[in-house]
């Protein structure tokens, strides 16, 4: 019997592809071992700050193995997988920045309400407030 690794190092990307398509979706396994590493390096060398590379790389493989179908086996997968990956790299990218507009946006706005609503209690439940910061603190 072959262990893990063994099983993984004998065949390749394309024969694991082969497989899949054959019904055994454990053979995609050899896919994400043999391109995980080189996957996840480029998607930390293109992402800005803040973007969780593994994230982006687990819904790249999670694309892949779903839209199997979509692949031309006589192409190069590697090629397919980063292009799926740039994709989502690029979507997270977006949504980080429409998040950080919202933020930008709003937040001094809900900010300074917030501040107003405060400045108009009264003393005593500031105090109040206050007494209960400074036990938590001690």
């Amino acid at each position: 019997m072959m262990t893990r690794k063994e099983c993984t190092d004998s065949y390749s990307v394309d024969d694991a592809i082969r497989r899949v398509r054959q019904g055994d979706t454990a053979a995609f396994e050899v896919v994400v071992r043999q391109l995980e590493r080189p996957l996840r390096a480029w998607l930390a060398t293109h992402a800005p700050p803040g973007i969780d590379v593994d994230e982006v790389a687990q819904k790249s493989f999670v694309a892949a193995f779903t839209r199997l179908s979509d692949y031309e086996s006589e192409t190069n997968f590697a090629a397919w997988l980063f292009t799926i990956a740039r994709f989502h790299l690029k979507t997270e990218v977006s949504r980080l920045r429409r998040v950080a507009d919202y933020h930008v946006r709003y937040a001094p706005d809900l900010l300074q309400r917030e501040l107003e609503r405060r400045s108009l209690e009264p003393p005593e439940i500031v105090a109040i407030r206050l007494a209960h910061v400074c036990k938590l603190r001690s």
